[in-house]
Formats: C-alpha cells, sequence, structure tokens
C-alpha cells in the first residue's frame, strides 16, 4: 500500500471508529439512563408498599438502600460516558497510526537509519 494510500486508510478508519464510539457510547448511555428511570419507578412503587403496610420498615430500608447504591453505579457510569466520549478509543488509534509508521519505516530506508529513527 503507498503512503497516501495508507494515510487515507488511517483517515477513513479513524472516522469511523470515531462514529461507531459515538454511536455505541449514545446507545449505552441511553440504556443506562433508561435503568435508572426504571430503578427510579421501583423507589417509588417501594415507597407506596411502605405507606400501606405491605412491607416492614426494615424490608424499606434495605431495598431502598439496595435500589439507591445500583442507581449511584449507573450515574456513574454515565458521567464517565459523559466525561470520556468518543475520546476512548484514541489510545488504540494511536498505536494503529504507530504501528503504520513503523510498517512504512520498514519499507523504505536501510536497517541502521530505521533503528536510529525507532530509538526514540
Amino acid at each position: 500500500m503507498a503512503f497516501s494510500a495508507r494515510q487515507a486508510f488511517i483517515g477513513l478508519i479513524t472516522n469511523n471508529e470515531r462514529a461507531a464510539s459515538a454511536q455505541a457510547g449514545e446507545k449505552a448511555a441511553q440504556n443506562l439512563r433508561g435503568d435508572i428511570d426504571i430503578l427510579t419507578k421501583k423507589m417509588n412503587a417501594l415507597l407506596d408498599l411502605i405507606l400501606r403496610g405491605q412491607i416492614t420498615q426494615d424490608e424499606y430500608t434495605q431495598k431502598k438502600r439496595s435500589f439507591i447504591e445500583e442507581k449511584k453505579e449507573y450515574e456513574m457510569k454515565l458521567a464517565a460516558f459523559a466525561r470520556q466520549g468518543a475520546n476512548r478509543f484514541e489510545p488504540v488509534l494511536e498505536l494503529y497510526r504507530e504501528a503504520v509508521h513503523v510498517g512504512e519505516l520498514a519499507e523504505s530506508g536501510k536497517a541502521e537509519e530505521n533503528r536510529e529513527k525507532l530509538a526514540v
């Protein structure tokens, strides 16, 4: 593969990976928001049960604590998606770019020159 074709390929992969990453991240975030909504509804139903006297205070407290911990976990994951965004795959893409660069060096130049360039 010629140099310009490799660069175009890297650009295409980078754009495709970022688009796919963003799409997957949004779907995962949407699923987490749905899970948070479900937990909120369960907590409301739990409150209704305690108000009707259908469960004890201890049962209510234990179950509510469990729901709150689960909800916090989902919220933390959702916040992590918001912070990282499409940058989650950036280290992998950088590794790929570096591998392509090393491959180009291997195809061109002498072994001594390549060792000097890669010694950095």
